[in-house]
């Protein structure tokens, strides 16, 4: 079961190749913390960056457990590693994700997340 996958757009930098590193790949977020969100998703993919609103709070880090958590089960669950590297208590964050093959794949699946979980 071959999936169609779907390129990155011209000028996106929301998703990046990590140089050097075949599967590893470095989201720019913005992130939106709720604890009355009624769940964690996707709300847009802009050229530079995803939008995303976690259901959790910032305090002890909640937020940022829920929001990796979360990129994992859409970019292909216990596989795939995903840690905030820049912005642990800001919006604007960047995670660095691993075991996703392709700047492609991981677009497509975050496409498909943002359709599907409402």
């Amino acid at each position: 079961s071959q999936q169609t996958v779907t390129p990155l757009p011209e000028g996106h930098t929301c998703i990046k190749q990590v140089q050097g590193e075949a599967s590893a790949l470095e989201l720019a977020l913005e992130v939106f913390a709720s604890s009355s969100a009624p769940r964690t998703r996707i709300t847009a993919i802009a050229a530079h960056a995803i939008a995303i609103t976690v259901k959790g709070t910032e305090r002890g880090g909640e937020a940022n457990k829920a929001l990796c958590g979360f990129l994992k089960s859409v970019l292909g669950g216990d596989a795939v590693t995903a840690d905030v590297t820049r912005g642990l208590s800001a919006p604007v964050k960047v995670v660095r994700v691993g075991g996703v093959d392709g700047v492609e794949l991981a677009y497509t699946r975050l496409l498909r997340a943002q359709k599907y979980i409402q």
